[in-house]
């Protein structure tokens, strides 16, 4: 039996009917119908006794396919009267282990008809003194009901009555071999839970992913892959391990796409122009015009001396970024900190204190610290759009509310990427251009999405590019310091 996921206490200690209180009260009111017809007769107890169709159970499952063969019918029957339209007997019996409440799923076994009454008889016995066993016969209750496409009695008013439901029905199911006929219960069951489903897979992508796999469940997979993927660095090879080798691979290309997504917005934020800072070219005199009539308007040495605060502002910002990535390139939350920050801007990174470090340095009038500051601002706003991409949530975790998960969730999984719909599609994010980018232009999104419930913001038009000559460095400068400035604080 294999462990199922675990549920947050808050949820799961709700004030709500315990699934076994719940069992007794829908029972009551919604009783399995009594097939007179049916020619099977499956005994758990003497008071839970079915009598269902042979064709039936053989359509919807390929175990009691064979179990019903036609060759097994004239050994079951015996000399039972005509009247009867029986041709199969079959008794559940659980698998006990050292505990009397210890057990793993049954075995459903052929019983002779002649002598029905001692085999009720002994299966009494060893069926009816198990205090759990109660749960489990309620799900092949749940599971006949299915089958007979009826609805299934199924605790939905509480997360952890409907987890602790739906495993034991996925259980009878798998061992039934017809877990395809109750996935899709299952799925819908556990997704009108809500943000208590939501907020247990954030818990333990782990094993959500593997129920997803097992339901076939592409939102519950999509809620785990994100998760994963963004805490995809600090998972250790012992936790990787349990993972299906399907989930994994899809775990590490979409993680794969998400560091080319991120190398992208790194070169994006290193290359950073305010729109502010660029000039248009001179302008070509148009043909057949006298040189002397038409001069090109180019930029002169004023254009750039009034921007002296904003070029100041950009160098450091730069420094600010290269000293954060150098000093962890490999960030466990996958470097939602720092993005984050840059996000936020305002006083979130290069506050006042920094500010204040700056100008140890590099003295300057209150005025010319108040235009410095303002420029540092126009810098922050513009690098904002830029990481706008790998803030963007895709999970259906809300965050505001159950508070910041602490790393990247902007990973797109799609239908396509699902495992049982045949091979993952779609290739990895291209990394974009290392000429320098004109702010105002967002990343591209980590891959396309075809699902519309995305709240990433579209990518606007694409930015416009310049080229850059080399730079050329005075032999003056050389003597300075690389890093004139103490580290920058956050």
């Amino acid at each position: 039996m294999r462990d199922a996921p675990l549920v947050l206490e808050e949820s799961a200690t709700s004030a709500t009917p315990t699934p076994e209180r719940y069992y007794v009260l829908q029972f009551i009111r919604q009783e399995f119908p009594k097939y007179l017809d049916g020619d099977v007769i499956i005994i758990f107890t003497s008071n839970r006794v079915y009598q269902l169709h042979a064709h039936t159970l053989r359509c919807r499952s390929s175990f009691f396919a064979g179990l019903l063969h036609e060759s097994n019918a004239r050994e079951a029957t015996g000399r039972g009267s005509k009247k009867t339209p029986v041709r199969y007997r079959v008794e559940y019996v659980l698998d006990h282990g050292e505990d009397i409440d210890d057990f793993d799923l049954g075995t459903f076994k052929l019983m002779n008809t002649s002598t029905r009454g001692s085999n009720i008889l002994s299966l009494e016995n060893r069926n009816g003194k198990s205090v759990n066993a109660n749960s489990r016969y309620q799900d092949f209750d749940n599971l006949f009901r299915i089958m007979y496409n009826l609805d299934p009695i199924l605790p939905d008013t509480n997360m952890g009555a409907a987890l602790a439901a739906c495993m034991g029905l996925l259980e009878a199911a798998e061992a039934t071999t017809c877990a395809h006929i109750v996935s899709t219960i299952i799925d819908n069951v556990l997704l009108r839970q809500g943000q208590a489903l939501y907020q247990s897979i954030q818990a333990n992508p782990i094993a959500w992913a593997d129920l997803s796999l097992r339901v076939r469940s592409g939102m519950i997979l999509q809620e785990s892959v994100i998760h994963m993927v963004g805490r995809w660095p600090a998972l250790d090879d012992h936790s990787k391990s349990h993972l299906d080798p399907a989930i994994r691979a899809l775990c590490e290309r979409k993680h794969s796409e998400l560091a080319a997504v991120k190398k992208a917005v790194d070169r994006k934020l290193l290359g950073l122009y305010p729109t502010e800072l660029l000039h248009q070219p001179p302008a070509t005199p148009p043909p057949h015009t006298h040189p002397q009539t038409t001069k090109p308007a180019a930029p002169g040495r004023s254009n750039y001396s009034s921007k002296i605060y904003l070029w100041m502002a950009v160098a450091y910002f730069r420094q600010y970024l290269s000293q954060c990535l150098i000093a962890d390139p490999a960030p466990a939350d996958g470097g939602y900190a720092l993005y984050a920050r840059i996000h936020r801007g305002g006083s979130a990174y290069l506050d006042a204190a920094a500010m204040r470090s700056f100008h140890a340095y590099f003295p300057m009038s209150r005025k010319a610290q108040a235009c410095l500051e303002d420029r540092v601002a126009v810098v922050k706003e513009e690098a904002s759009r830029l990481v706008r991409p790998l803030i963007a949530s895709r999970c259906e975790l809300d965050q505001e509310r159950a508070g910041p998960v602490g790393y990247l969730t902007c990973a797109s999984v799609g239908r396509e990427d699902w495992p049982w719909e045949g091979p993952a599609g779609g290739a990895a994010a291209a990394a974009a251009a290392a000429a320098p980018v004109v702010a105002g232009g967002d990343a591209p999104p980590p891959s396309p999405r075809r699902r519309s419930r995305s709240r990433s913001p579209s990518p606007s038009a694409t930015p416009k590019t310049y080229r850059s000559r080399s730079p050329i460095i005075d032999p003056r400068l050389r003597a300075i310091p690389s890093s004139p400035l103490p580290e920058t604080s956050e």
